[in-house]
C-alpha cells in the first residue's frame, strides 16, 4: 500500500509538472493574444484615421466640384461673350469698310466740284478781263 501511495504522489507530481508546463504555456498565450489584441487596437485606430481622411477628402472634392462647374459656367459666359464681341467687330470692319468708300466716293465728287469750280473762275477770269 505505501507502494502505491509513492506511486500515487510520484504520478501526482509529474501531472502538476506537466500542469505547470501548460500553464506557462498558457500564460505565453495570453501574452501572444495581448499583442495581438495590441496590434488590432493599432490597426482600428489607423482605419478610423483613414475612413476620417477619405471623409475630409471628399468632402474636398464636393468643394472642388462645385467650383469647376462654377468655373466651368463663366468659361463659357465668357466664350459665348467674346463670340458676341467678335460679330460686332466683324460688324463694325465692314461698316467701315462701306463708310471708307462713301468718304472716297465723296472726296471724288468733292474733287470734280473743286475742277468745275476752279474751271468756273477761270471763265469768270477770261470774262471779266
Amino acid at each position: 500500500m505505501e507502494e502505491l501511495l509513492k506511486q500515487l504522489i510520484v504520478e501526482v507530481k509529474g501531472i502538476n509538472t506537466r500542469l505547470d508546463k501548460m500553464e506557462g504555456r498558457l500564460d505565453k498565450m495570453e501574452g501572444r493574444l495581448d499583442k495581438m489584441e495590441g496590434r488590432l487596437d493599432s490597426i482600428e485606430n489607423r482605419l478610423d484615421k483613414v475612413e476620417s481622411d477619405i471623409k475630409v477628402i471628399k468632402e474636398d472634392q464636393k468643394f472642388m466640384k462645385s467650383q469647376l462647374d462654377e468655373s466651368t459656367s463663366i468659361l463659357k459666359a465668357l466664350e459665348h461673350k467674346s463670340e458676341i464681341n467678335k460679330a460686332e467687330h466683324d460688324n463694325f470692319t465692314i461698316q467701315l469698310a462701306r463708310i471708307e468708300g462713301s468718304v472716297n466716293e465723296i472726296k471724288s465728287e468733292v474733287v470734280k466740284g473743286q475742277e468745275a469750280y476752279n474751271f468756273m473762275q477761270g471763265i469768270k477770269n477770261i470774262l471779266v478781263k
